[in-house]
């Protein structure tokens, strides 16, 4: 795949992490050492070159290529516990910067122990947590860009066995609770705000322009970038509406002056949110049952930006939440909050693909209001049949909100029912027959 980046950007980048040059044998000795879980190679490098940069990083690509990472992350990756206790004891940053994510999300070892490395699905190490943590590790710490929430949302988001799966029930995996309270007991902010940047996917001329541009603040670069990808469409590989330098040059000065900078910067769920996605029950009434009040977890707490609770992610989630969404509401989770768009959870059913219904009328069962409207004067019929792709089961929905006394009269801000909505988008030839679901 070509590099997403040139290579002045990759050495602009890694001018943070002081990388060594390809011709240093034993600086990357040391790396390889520490790689391959050898601590005999790390000292015999040591004792040969005593002014080695212990924190410098390293590529494991021959071509000297993203990604980077230091010694000690390298050791944390392979899982090897006594070379992470040696390179600590010898000096090595345990919060660390390491660029894995093509030079633009920076992780630190913490960061790295919770993932399920190179997805070998390795259960995750409590010897190395604890070794980490014990050393001072940062349990609070973002990627080097705010992207995230910290080691643990990781720990959420990105291993693959967060909950074992036996005869269709899923029950927390016991290793990674324990994880969970380790990072609690540590300090660990369970409503910490993040941000996560959704354009990856820009073409390589913008990511080289915006480098080239010399902002040396990862802040300002970040939201520059997001905010210019998201105001002139260059997410999803489509083009940007500068053309020249300097309309590029003044899009991004416009975004430095701090105009809508806040607006562009997509805030990332907070680690609740994370498993209300999944679908994780068990993980969730877990953290809210037995953990929630030591924790101060806030039930009803919604991201910075967008105000959604976790009724709102339930109800947007195309993974089953149905039994998620349940829990919460039993435990009080408000089912009519309204997000920045004045949507409430019911607003949000249609994105929730095959079991939209389902969760539909587990609101309604809760005493969701079917009459509510967005800022748009939208009801959940509009919204239903306003939704793009429509979803197979969709006029389920549809039929459920018809039932519960949802207005199919009712007229938006400009005017429309929602007849006239569907009649404008063209609706496939599946919405012409609702004999299937005239029963609710």
């Amino acid at each position: 795949m070509e590099a997403i980046i040139n290579q002045e950007a990759i050495y602009r980048v890694a001018r943070m992490n002081r990388v060594v040059a390809p011709g240093d044998p034993d600086a990357r000795q040391l790396y390889e050492a520490a790689r391959a879980g050898d601590m005999g190679g790390v000292m015999s490098a040591l004792q040969r070159s005593p002014t080695i940069d212990i924190d410098a990083a390293h590529s494991e690509k021959p071509d000297f290529t993203p990604p980077f990472e230091t010694a000690l992350h390298a050791a944390v990756r392979g899982n090897h516990a006594d070379v992470v206790a040696g390179l600590i004891a010898l000096g090595a940053n345990v919060n660390a910067d390491s660029d894995i994510r093509l030079g633009l999300a920076l992780l630190s070892p913490l960061h790295v122990a919770v993932m399920d490395r190179d997805s070998q699905k390795l259960p995750i190490s409590m010897e190395l947590l604890c070794l980490l943590l014990d050393s001072g590790a940062d349990v609070n710490r973002k990627y080097h860009f705010g992207f995230d929430n910290g080691p643990l949302c990781n720990l959420v988001l990105e291993r693959v066995d967060m909950v074992d799966r036996t005869n269709g029930i899923q029950v927390p995996n016991q290793a990674n609770l324990d994880a969970i309270d380790l990072f609690i007991s540590h300090g660990h902010d369970v409503n910490m705000p993040g941000s996560l940047w959704h354009f990856f996917d820009v073409t390589s001329e913008w990511i080289n322009y915006v480098v080239e541009l010399g902002y040396d603040d990862p802040d300002v670069r970040i939201g520059m970038l997001s905010g210019l990808g998201h105001a002139n469409g260059l997410c999803r590989g489509q083009k940007s509406e500068f053309q020249t330098q300097d309309e590029l040059k003044e899009g991004a000065d416009r975004i430095l002056a701090g105009s809508d900078r806040e607006e562009m910067v997509w805030r990332m769920p907070k680690v609740l949110f994370a498993a209300v996605e999944k679908g994780y029950r068990g993980l969730v009434e877990f953290w809210l049952d037995e953990r929630w009040r030591d924790w101060g977890i806030d039930i009803n707490a919604s991201e910075e930006h967008s105000r959604q609770t976790a009724m709102h992610k339930a109800a947007a989630s195309y993974r089953n939440t149905r039994d998620v969404a349940d829990f919460l509401l039993g435990r009080g989770v408000d089912g009519d909050a309204t997000d920045s768009t004045g949507c409430t959870p019911l607003l949000c059913c249609q994105n929730g693909g095959c079991s939209g219904a389902e969760f539909a009328k587990l609101l309604l069962k809760h005493g969701a209001d079917v009459k509510a409207r967005d800022k748009a004067g939208n009801n959940a019929l509009h919204r239903c049949v306003n939704s793009q792709p429509v979803v197979p089961k969709q006029p389920a929905i549809v039929v459920t909100l018809l039932a519960a006394g949802a207005d199919p009269d009712a007229k938006n801000d400009v005017g429309d029912t929602p007849l006239h909505v569907a009649i404008k988008l063209a609706p496939p030839p599946g919405w012409t027959d609702a004999s299937a679901y005239s029963t609710v």
